[in-house]
C-alpha cells in the first residue's frame, strides 16, 4: 500500500450535513502544518452558496485566500486516466479531494492510499469509519457522473 503518512491526518469529521469539502481541506491543511483554518473559516471563505461548479469556484479563489498553498480544480473523466492520476498524487505525498455521488447528493472524500486493486480514503461524514477502501472495479459507482478532484499542495 503506498498512501499518505496517516500518523499526522487529524480525521476531522465535518460539522454539518454540506461541509464534506470545507472538513476535507481543513484536514488536507492541518496534515500540512496549517493551523489558523477550521470549517467555520473555510466556510466564510468558500460558502456552498457560491454554486456550481462548487470545486472550480474554490479553486479559483483559494490562493487568494490561503497563503502558502495553491489549489487546482481537476476533472478527468476516464476511469484509468483518473486512478492513474491519483496514483501519481499520492505518491508525491499531495492529498486529492475526490467529488463522489451519495444517493442524489455529491459528498466529497480524501484519497489517502492505493494499491494494485483498491484506493484507501478518508470519509468526513459523521457516523462513519475514518478510513475505508474501494476497489477499483466499484469505483465509477461511487463516483456516479462526478469526476472532480482538488489537488491542494504547499507553495514551493
Amino acid at each position: 500500500m503506498v498512501q499518505i503518512d496517516i500518523r499526522s491526518f487529524p480525521a476531522i469529521k465535518q460539522i454539518c450535513d454540506d461541509w464534506c469539502v470545507l472538513a476535507c481541506i481543513e484536514n488536507v491543511l492541518k496534515c500540512n502544518g496549517e493551523n489558523s483554518y477550521d470549517q467555520l473559516d473555510l466556510y466564510r471563505l468558500f460558502p456552498p452558496s457560491l454554486g456550481d461548479p462548487y470545486f472550480q469556484k474554490i479553486s479559483d479563489y483559494f490562493s487568494k485566500e490561503i497563503n502558502n498553498f495553491e489549489c487546482r480544480r481537476e476533472n478527468i473523466q476516464d476511469i484509468n486516466n483518473l486512478i492513474n492520476f491519483i496514483q501519481n498524487k499520492i505518491s508525491q505525498n499531495i492529498h486529492v479531494i475526490l467529488s463522489t455521488q451519495s444517493g442524489q447528493k455529491a459528498h466529497a472524500i480524501i484519497i489517502i492510499g492505493f494499491d494494485d486493486n483498491s484506493l484507501k480514503y478518508f470519509n468526513p461524514a459523521k457516523n462513519t469509519e475514518n478510513f475505508l477502501r474501494i476497489q477499483y472495479s466499484n469505483l465509477i459507482m461511487l463516483l456516479g457522473s462526478h469526476r472532480d478532484m482538488l489537488i491542494i499542495k504547499r507553495k514551493t
